[in-house]
């Protein structure tokens, strides 16, 4: 079961070769556009590349929420602005966590990609964790809220910055910190943790490599039950990602190599 906050990554590749004769700005020269799935929609995405749909249906509760308009060079893929649009929030929003009571029970496991643009409160999240607990489901959880002690019972995948503001913590967070490593914290105390090094490759734009690291997360502890084989499965997930422009979802076989 997957849940969370979906959007639309649309991006416009054209040219800049003029400044404008009105106001001291750039002229862009739209060529052409395409049109990619953000956010938990990435998520799913990444899960079906994996080859999750050959092992179970995926129940997925995600909205597009958002556009992000990248406007880049057609050349270089330099991104040159962003534009954002909101999207007016779909009643069905208001039925996620009746479907989830109704469904959870069915399913193997639940991932949670919260970017906190209104998907899930808090409180939805810690009752989805109390539900799956009842039926010895495991949790993942990406998220933007700070407050992680509310997440007890769950695995917590967060970024250094995300870290580094969090009001609380709690066991079972993994931090991914870029191109360094990544920390798992399986007790309370902070200077308990097993670290993961990272090897630095040369190309990387990291645009929805979060997203890849964790559904592969979730992917390989739904086979293994090991979280340290499934921290270094997504490690290498995210690394084939970021090799490429925009959002990426890797094959099996392209980790595996």
């Amino acid at each position: 079961m997957l849940i969370g906050d979906g959007c639309y990554d649309i991006y416009h590749y054209g040219s800049v070769t003029r400044i404008s004769p009105e106001a001291p700005v750039p002229v862009f020269d739209h060529k052409y556009s395409k049109r990619k799935f953000g956010m938990a929609l990435n998520v799913k995405e990444n899960l079906t590349a994996l080859g999750m749909n050959e092992y179970t249906d995926i129940h997925i509760y995600a909205y597009p929420m958002e556009e992000k308009n990248r406007y880049l060079h057609e050349k270089t893929n330099q991104q040159l602005f962003r534009v954002d649009n909101k999207i007016t929030q779909s009643d069905d929003l208001f039925f996620i966590m009746k479907m989830v009571e109704l469904f959870i029970k069915d399913v193997d496991c639940v991932v949670i990609s919260d970017y906190d643009k209104g998907t899930l409160s808090l409180n939805d999240i810690v009752k989805i964790i109390s539900l799956a607990k009842e039926h010895d489901i495991p949790v993942f959880i990406d998220t933007k809220k700070k407050d992680y002690a509310f997440f007890s019972g769950a695995f917590v995948k967060i970024n250094e910055k995300e870290y580094m503001e969090r009001n609380s913590r709690c066991e079972n967070m993994i931090v991914t910190r870029a191109d360094k490593s990544v920390e798992y914290y399986f007790t309370y105390i902070d200077d308990e943790y097993l670290n993961f090094p990272v090897n630095s490759i040369g190309f990387h734009d990291v645009t929805g490599a979060g997203d890849t690291f964790l559904a592969s997360l979730a992917f390989m502890y739904m086979l293994t039950k090991d979280i340290e084989m499934s921290i270094r499965f997504a490690i290498k997930a995210s690394q084939v990602s970021i090799q490429h422009y925009g959002c990426y979802a890797p094959k099996l076989e392209e980790i595996l190599e």
